[in-house]
């Protein structure tokens, strides 16, 4: 079978790193993986294999532009006719010329959207071709069916293996994520500025980059994105998470998480997540403020809260991932979307 995704391994980000831990779990099940991407740097081999899925990347000059691409994909149309299923992450127009000549069954996962709100017009219509020329589509998060029009077959959150940590300092908070603005940085950087006027004591860490990085470092070290973050979960309580993946690390390991929104879609992407009750999310700079330092005052009080959501998060895992990716291929009229665990735990 055959993957398609814009970046992979060693590049590190939400959708390379599910691409790797799918094909992964694909590879023991005893499926050949190929995962077709770019050379975003120079010194990547054009031909390689990693933990037994065979890469090939599309030359960095080819990558750049979109004739050059389709060219590059003609002249590698065997590895596509020969591939059992063709699966797409978010990269379909690469696949676009392909569909119509090659007649392997092919499918599309959606991951995230596109940093601007509202949602260009182009985007939705770009997604929308993309589910109708698919045999069936997958949607990372409730909220995409929401704001593009999606109609998947499947919405999952994706998965973790972070295994549960000891309790660690309440003193310690780490934030995960892009340092942009698109990540609502700016708001979780004044909310930090406004915690440590109750909490001076406070010890942050950023795991990330980004052009707010500079921002970043007047309230704590910034550190760059890191591939292994369980060095650095370990000695914190307290997680500010943007992402499914890094959300899910942090509960899976044991951690009460704070998320930010500034826009009804990100409000969304977070309070349409299953366990959203058992995850701190705030509008705000001074909401998270006002949230952190009660519930770090009053956190005993809320634990049945975050247990439920660290236990569903632990159940989470990378094969179950893989097996509903299976099922789809087996049976282009699988469905399965999560129930909402709901509680009456809500933080006043």
């Amino acid at each position: 079978m055959v993957f398609l995704s814009r970046l992979f391994h060693p590049h590190i980000g939400g959708v390379e790193k599910h691409v790797e831990k799918l094909s992964i779990e694909l590879v023991k099940k005893g499926y050949q993986v190929t995962v077709i991407t770019t050379q975003y740097e120079s010194s990547l081999d054009l031909d390689d294999t990693y933990k037994g899925i065979h890469l090939l990347r599309i030359p960095r000059d080819q990558a750049k532009r979109k004739k050059s691409l389709w060219k590059w994909m003609e002249s590698h149309k065997k590895e596509f006719k020969d591939a059992d299923v063709v699966h797409v992450h978010d990269v379909f127009w690469w696949y676009l010329l392909l569909r119509f000549t090659v007649k392997t069954p092919v499918y599309t996962t959606f991951h995230g959207w596109e940093g601007k709100f509202p949602p260009p017009l182009k985007s939705k219509v770009i997604r929308k071709i993309s589910e109708k020329l698919s045999l069936g589509s997958i949607c990372i998060g409730d909220y995409i069916k929401k704001w593009y029009w999606a109609n998947p077959n499947i919405v999952l959150y994706g998965a973790t293996d972070q295994k549960p940590l000891p309790s660690a300092s309440k003193n310690r908070l780490l934030v995960l994520g892009r340092l942009s603005k698109d990540n609502d940085i700016p708001s979780v950087i004044r909310g930090i500025r406004l915690i440590k006027t109750y909490l001076p004591d406070l010890r942050v860490t950023f795991l990330g980059d980004g052009e707010l990085a500079w921002q970043a470092k007047e309230q704590g070290d910034v550190l760059g994105f890191k591939e292994d973050i369980e060095p650095y979960i370990k000695d914190t309580h307290w997680v500010i998470a943007s992402s499914y993946l890094s959300i899910m690390d942090s509960l899976s390991a044991g951690r009460t998480v704070f998320s930010v929104y500034t826009n009804p879609l990100k409000e969304d992407y977070l309070k349409l997540h299953p366990v959203s009750q058992g995850i701190y999310t705030t509008s705000s700079s001074q909401e998270l403020a006002q949230t952190f330092v009660k519930v770090y005052d009053q956190s005993q009080e809320h634990s049945q809260m975050v247990n439920r959501a660290q236990q569903w998060a632990r159940e989470q895992t990378w094969e179950v991932i893989a097996d509903h990716y299976i099922k789809l291929w087996n049976d282009k009229s699988y469905t399965f979307a999560y129930k909402k665990l709901s509680t009456d735990l809500n933080f006043k």
